[in-house]
């Protein structure tokens, strides 16, 4: 079924007579990827290997503008295990007039293959995904929005990632990530203004919403150094529940549960197996209590 949704989805593509090869499949070593924007891959670098990754890119929202370094820094432990950290840090500015600089929180991972892709069985590959955010980022004692870049406490993420091969009627590979990731946060004191929209003299503690989000990306191989991908992305956030006082009076609220739906299409360019590059867009929609958003970004992918 999902070959041929996926071959109907694609059919202006492989009846076009400059890709049509006839019967002939492309082969694995025939196509070189990147990844797409958004969806992160099961399959580590390898034993002895280093994965770095790094984004750039821009939000743009209404009355603001983040730009950020996100960069995932991954070594193989062996071919199936995989640990490393994912820092990020960058510029925030609103209303064009105030910018500031900051570190956002820092993450560790830990992954674990499964499975391998068996084009005979189409066993694809499937990983178990262990997250850690630490509450690097400054979210509190704030002066204006524009200084906060974490999001106020630690986080616990359990995911399972899985990537799988399809051969298209024209004979080219596409390849298909799908993504589950659900993440409970940890409490944070608080202090004055705030991530969590507390005033000026503010005590207390806070406790983002859980979360949960899927991501289905698909990647078409153009030729070998030339992919066109996108990412279909929804997430969904719990309430946030803040409380403490303000000058001796109680003050306890909720900030509302969230979702949102992202589209991210994508251009990638290898030029070697282990070097490659990644333009995108983030398209984000407006959603309940989630503002809609254009995100740029440019990435270089690289394996050692």
């Amino acid at each position: 079924m999902a070959q041929g949704f996926v071959g109907l989805f694609l059919t202006g593509w492989s009846a076009s007579p400059a890709w049509a090869e006839g019967s002939t499949r492309q082969s694995l070593d025939d196509a070189w990827w990147t990844g797409p924007m958004l969806a992160a891959s099961p399959k580590g670098p390898g034993e002895g290997h280093a994965l770095t990754e790094t984004y750039m890119y821009d939000q743009v929202a209404d009355h603001s503008q983040s730009l950020r370094s996100y960069s995932y820094l991954l070594y193989g432990v062996s071919d199936h295990f995989t640990l490393g950290m994912i820092p990020i840090f960058g510029f925030n500015e609103a209303d064009g007039s105030h910018t500031s600089f900051g570190i956002s929180d820092l993450t560790f991972q830990a992954q674990y293959a499964i499975t391998d892709f068996n084009p005979d069985t189409g066993m694809p590959i499937i990983a178990l995904v262990l997250r850690q955010s630490v509450a690097t980022g400054r979210y509190d004692r704030l002066s204006e929005a524009t200084q906060a870049f974490g999001a106020g406490a630690g986080a616990t993420s359990l995911g399972l990632f899985s990537q799988d091969y399809v051969w298209l009627p024209n004979g080219r590979l596409l390849r298909v990530r799908a993504d589950v990731l659900a993440s409970v946060s940890q409490e944070g004191n608080v202090q004055d203004i705030s991530v969590f929209n507390t005033p000026q003299g503010f005590g207390g503690r806070a406790r983002p919403g859980d979360a949960v989000s899927l991501d289905v990306s698909l990647e078409y191989s153009l030729t070998r150094s030339w992919v066109l991908a996108t990412d279909l992305l929804y997430d969904h956030g719990d309430n946030t529940h803040v409380d403490g006082a303000v000058a001796g009076n109680s003050l306890r609220f909720a900030l509302g549960s969230s979702d949102g739906f992202g589209l991210a299409p994508a251009l990638e360019y290898s030029w070697a197996p282990n070097w490659g590059v990644l333009l995108a867009t983030h398209i984000l929609t407006e959603g309940r209590n989630r503002p809609a958003s254009v995100t740029p970004a440019i990435a270089l992918n690289v394996v050692m």
